[in-house]
């Protein structure tokens, strides 16, 4: 009896050592298989381009960099290194010239450019090309002043001033600059052009507050001091007044409204 029960219990004993060492053999495969491998996965990643340090501006992505980065991050740091549409180059001796020149007056008063006008310089503007840039300047100016005749209202008040309201002419002038800025660099070339226009106030040049304009014309004449008139103008809260004993090109038109000159 003690024979057979021993036996039973070492045929036990057998039996759980297998099974337990079995049970250790498969869990070591599994644990083997389901393992990360880390030279694959660097492999792997490696076929992708690793990533650049950073070693340039525009968030730390240099031009060259730029090539060995993948989808997006290429295309972004290539729209990065592009230039602007409103970029233009110019030599260091033409910026120069335009840094001198602080304070300077952007137009003259009858015209685009004014006596030793730097931009004319800088820009290596010839004398035909300065005659036509005139011609394009002077023909916008003549269109506006036209219409400003043609839509104006004028008063004469009991002081014996005149006053003329003009509304705003917004559109009309968009007009006119697109107009002239697309003669400029046809007349020039686009660098320059853009130079140019950008040197004279660009979309300001021909632009108006968007407000009525209000002008007070007052003139007096006496045997002392001869003939003389005040111009006052008015728009958007901001005055200023011209006076002198001739009318300046700029505001015959005006003149011609009030029914005022020096033989008037």
């Amino acid at each position: 009896m003690n024979e057979t029960k021993n036996g039973l219990i070492g045929s036990f004993g057998v039996a759980h050592i297998v099974a337990l060492v079995f049970t250790l053999a498969i869990g070591i495969g599994i644990g083997w298989l389901t393992a990360p491998r880390t030279e694959n996965s660097q492999a792997s990643r490696g076929d992708q381009g690793a990533k650049p340090a950073a070693s340039g501006k525009n968030g730390g992505v240099s031009i060259d960099d730029s090539r060995s980065l993948p989808g997006r991050h290429r295309s972004k740091a290539s729209a990065l290194s592009r230039p602007s549409a409103d970029t233009v180059t110019l030599s260091a001796e033409a910026l120069g010239a335009l840094a001198k020149t602080p304070g300077m007056p952007r137009l003259g008063n009858d015209g685009l450019f004014f006596p030793g006008d730097p931009v004319v310089k800088s820009l290596g503007i010839t004398e035909s090309e300065k005659l036509h840039l005139e011609e394009f300047w002077n023909s916008a100016i003549e269109r506006i002043r036209q219409e400003e005749t043609a839509r104006a209202k004028v008063k004469k008040n009991q002081d014996g001033s005149v006053s003329i309201s003009i509304p705003p002419l917004t559109e009309l002038r968009v007009s006119m600059f697109d107009d002239f800025a697309d003669k400029v660099k046809r007349e020039m070339d686009p660098n320059r052009g853009a130079a140019l226009l950008a040197a004279k106030g660009s979309g300001q040049l021909l632009a108006d507050s968007g407000q009525t304009v209000e002008y007070k014309v007052t003139t007096t004449s006496s045997d002392k001091n001869g003939w003389s008139c005040q111009i006052e103008k008015t728009s958007g809260g901001k005055k200023e007044v011209w006076m002198g004993d001739s009318i300046p090109a700029r505001f015959q038109h005006l003149a011609d409204l009030a029914g005022v000159g020096a033989g008037k």
